[in-house]
């Protein structure tokens, strides 16, 4: 059965990574990578131009 708790279906390890930040980091880059799961595929939406 899959878990439907949204807080459980996390990768809870990254709640920490801010903390591991040089001081003074103002920004960050970060991206999405699906694991599988439920579906057979993912619809990749939303890129946008730097």
């Amino acid at each position: 059965m899959t878990n439907r708790n949204i807080i459980l279906n996390v990768d809870s390890y990254k709640a920490s990574h801010y903390l591991q930040y040089p001081p003074n980091t103002t920004e960050v880059s970060s991206y999405i990578e699906a694991r599988g799961g439920q579906f057979k595929q993912a619809v990749f939406f939303g890129l946008q131009m730097f």
